[in-house]
């Protein structure tokens, strides 16, 4: 494993993220061609993602996220590591 893929947990808290913007970001990932997974809080204001791929398309998708949020979301954490089994996850 290069040190160019990885793993990260996006923690996005917003004052009530979209279903629109979720299905846009959604596609997004899959353009980027990152594996992993969205899951919404039921208020809608925590959107955890879960991606793993090349760090230059993490950080890409991260900077599309920052840039087409249309100012709902205020805090973004991320948390970052490592995997050794890439076969175990779907592409989204």
């Amino acid at each position: 494993m290069t040190e160019a893929e990885r793993v990260v947990d996006i923690d996005v808290r917003g004052a009530g993220l979209d279903y629109d913007f979720l299905a846009v970001a959604l596609k997004e990932a899959k353009s980027q061609r990152l594996c992993g997974s969205f899951r919404a809080s039921e208020d809608t204001t925590t959107l955890t993602i879960h991606l793993e791929g090349m760090g230059y398309q993490i950080d890409s998708f991260l900077n599309w996220l920052r840039s087409n949020s249309r100012g709902q979301i205020f805090r973004i954490d991320v948390a970052s590591g490592v995997r050794e089994n890439w076969q175990s996850l779907q592409v989204l």
